[in-house]
Parts: structure tokens; sequence; C-alpha cells
């Protein structure tokens, strides 16, 4: 019986992302000059931020001022 050769493995590319064309160690835009892809995520140190607490008025339950700013005759 005569053995069957196996083809030889397709090109494929990581970076394109396509076969046939070229490796990925042979893709043109592995070498390009130009600047990194900005992340899409603005904090990238992943820490949590807490903003600054709020005023809140406990009296008309409105934030933006505390209960001895609150303006009594607009209390309900």
């Amino acid at each position: 019986m005569p053995s069957k050769k196996k083809p030889a493995p397709r090109m494929f590319c990581d970076i394109c992302d396509i076969f046939d064309k070229h490796d990925t160690e042979d893709c043109p835009l592995q070498s390009s000059d130009s600047p990194p892809a900005t992340p899409l995520i603005q904090n990238s140190s992943k820490e949590r931020v807490i903003p600054p607490p709020r005023k809140y008025c406990d009296s008309c339950e409105v934030f933006g001022h505390e209960v001895g700013e609150c303006d009594d005759e607009d209390t309900f």
C-alpha cells in the first residue's frame, strides 16, 4: 500500500486572522511603525475610584444640600 503524504499545514496569521496569505512571522502589520491601539478601558489599573460623598438633605430628600442648608418653605 502506498502511504499518503499529509498536506502541508496552511499558513495563518494571528494578527490579521486570515488563512493562506502569510504566516504571523511574515505579517506586514507586525513590523509597522504605527502606534499601538488604545485600550477601550479608561482606567486600565482596574482600581476602584470612590467619588467624594454628596450632600443630602434628610428633610426634603434631595441631593445638593444638607438639613441645615434646607429652605424650610419648600419642604412638604
